[in-house]
């Protein structure tokens, strides 16, 4: 049977940050009783294995898909760097970020590879789909900043002098390469796109404890090894925009894991999956329908759709009012793939959203 676009059911997650803004923003039943921080729209992480909502693969999971039709879903030429162990190579879900998130930072695939039984490593980024008052979030350490000079502060609990603060608007875009120390701040709901991996080391908690009333767990000593203090990249930026006669196209952020880009203001879109990857379409706002040979597929805002590498061409349409998120694993000969610059400016535009 040919695969064609599926829906898989959120996995949500309670944490102490959390709240329940995913009823707000996308009309969703949470669970209740409890803040929910994350809703793990795509995932196969061990643990948190997505499973197919409806059609004639409910209940599959994707992982069981991946191995099972592996050239239709990750397609023929896939970069066996990235979908080695024949997992979904990207993790997608939504955050709401009610209060502020620990700062912690995430391991490189080396460093992961030797500490952490073998998982990939943990590349990043958000798109910030709401941001209410003065939102912020934290990406960075001060310039100049010495291995010395932070393990004395996060011993002493005065990291916040050498982390660096980002007002953050709806729209924005954060990236977090492995060893960016990094938090979200109060007041913001994001999507975020990462590699398929859930290691994560906590250098501060704000003084917070966990439900259990206990506080919750640090790993400096991991965290110390993997922070990048050489780190002077652009963590905030702006999508790069590009206006096409259907609407406008935006270039959000590109790694060697993952390229992201965004569809706003059309009524259709004629796209194509690239061999080496599957795409990731997310309905941030308003609803779309994917048109394929094989028939179409509804999108509700806050809804996410995979679309197997092959399925090759298919639509998108909506209203105009419609903003869509797409990723998928870029072709590490030609990371930019159609976003190769076309001047001087746009050049200087798409350094600010790459990280690699």
């Amino acid at each position: 049977m040919k695969l064609g676009p599926l829906l898989f059911e959120p996995i949500y997650r309670s944490y102490v940050w959390g709240d329940r803004n995913f009823e707000r923003l996308f009309g969703r039943v949470l669970p209740p009783d409890v803040p929910t921080a994350e809703s793990w729209e795509l995932s196969d992480v061990d643990g948190a294995i997505s499973r197919v909502e409806s059609g004639p693969f409910a209940g599959r999971s994707l992982r069981e898909l991946c191995r099972e039709y592996a050239s239709d879903m990750l397609g023929e030429k896939r970069d066996s760097s990235v979908h080695s162990d024949g997992r979904f190579p990207l993790l997608v879900k939504f955050l709401d970020a009610e209060q502020v998130l620990s700062v912690q930072v995430h391991p490189d695939d080396q460093f992961a590879a030797e500490h952490e039984n073998g998982p990939p490593g943990k590349t990043e980024m958000w798109f910030i789909v709401e941001a209410r008052g003065s939102a912020e979030v934290i990406a960075g350490l001060r310039p100049g900043t010495t291995r010395a000079e932070f393990l004395e502060a996060a011993q002493s609990g005065s990291l916040e002098p050498l982390l660096q603060h980002h007002r953050v608007r709806a729209g924005d875009v954060v990236l977090v390469p492995a060893g960016r120390v990094h938090a979200m701040g109060a007041g913001i709901v994001a999507l975020e796109i990462q590699q398929t991996s859930d290691i994560t080391y906590r250098l501060h908690d704000w003084g917070r404890v966990g439900p259990d009333g206990k506080p919750r767990p640090l790993h400096l000593d991991r965290a110390i090894e993997v922070i990048n203090f050489s780190d002077e990249g652009c963590a905030v930026a702006q999508p790069v925009q590009r206006t096409e006669n259907w609407g406008i196209w935006s270039l959000l952020g590109v790694t060697l894991f993952f390229l992201t880009e965004s569809f706003d203001r059309f009524r259709s879109v004629k796209l194509i999956t690239a061999v080496s990857s599957p795409d990731v379409l997310m309905a941030v706002s308003g609803e779309v329908d994917i048109t394929w040979e094989g028939g179409n597929t509804h999108l509700t805002a806050g809804r996410t759709a995979l679309i197997p590498t092959g399925i090759g061409n298919y639509e998108i349409h909506s209203d105009g009012n419609t903003l869509v998120v797409r990723t998928r694993v870029p072709d590490r000969s030609r990371v930019l793939g159609e976003w190769s610059p076309r001047t001087q400016e746009e050049h200087r535009a798409i350094k600010r959203v790459c990280a690699f």
